[in-house]
């Protein structure tokens, strides 16, 4: 993978973001852990472009699962894990 498959964080956020208001149906500002990290699995599965973000240090897919739960908690009323 080069440096062109890679996308910045910013545009991976606002993207991951997008996603997740088309696939949390009906309320997406109330979502459970478990809810958060199907959809976590669907991006891995559907759009793994999504988590291509480039950093100075290589990232784990914990890692990036961290990043994708903090951005959903900011979002979500719960903010919780279990």
């Amino acid at each position: 993978m080069d440096n062109r498959d890679f996308i910045t964080k910013i545009e991976s956020k606002r993207s991951i973001m997008q996603e997740w208001n088309k696939w949390k149906k009906p309320d997406p500002d109330k979502a459970t852990y478990g809810v958060k990290l199907a959809f976590y699995e669907w991006l891995k599965n559907n759009r793994p472009d999504l988590l291509q973000w480039k950093l100075r240090h290589m990232m784990t897919q914990l890692d990036r699962w961290q990043e994708v739960q903090g951005w959903l908690n900011e979002r979500t009323k719960t903010g919780k894990t279990p």
